[in-house]
């Protein structure tokens, strides 16, 4: 099964940047709430939803991708329906992640020995 099409895949797509705690929970009643570094509601699966003033700032999937970074990257701009002209911004030097950052979305991936990371944020959910 292709991982965008996966119960995650369509989570990060359903809870979105400045979405409040209380709708948040009412779709998700069973997130956990963790607090460390910074204030979240995960599944214990690799997905979470990155809080602050009750708000959503980022949501985040973490997974297994035994394809290439050059694929998720491609498969990720398909499903969350990045625009043409974003650009992919690679980190260098290690070429193991990289972002696309338009209108005020800002999409975040990490492939790390098989570990994906995808997030996404937006500059107008919230001052951080």
């Amino acid at each position: 099964m292709h991982f965008f099409s996966s119960d995650h895949g369509v989570l990060i797509r359903a809870v979105r940047p400045g979405d409040t705690l209380e709708s948040i929970r009412a779709m998700m009643p069973g997130l956990q709430e963790v607090q460390g570094e910074q204030y979240a509601l995960v599944d214990g699966h690799g997905f979470s939803v990155l809080l602050k003033d009750g708000k959503a700032y980022a949501v985040r999937i973490k997974f297994q991708w035994d394809e290439s970074l050059d694929l998720l990257v491609h498969e990720a701009s398909i499903w969350f329906s990045v625009p043409d002209d974003a650009i992919w911004n690679p980190a260098f030097p290690d070429d193991s992640s990289g972002f696309w950052e338009f209108s005020d979305t800002l999409i975040t991936i990490t492939l790390l020995e098989g570990e994906a990371s995808v997030s996404v944020a937006s500059e107008g959910s919230i001052s951080i």
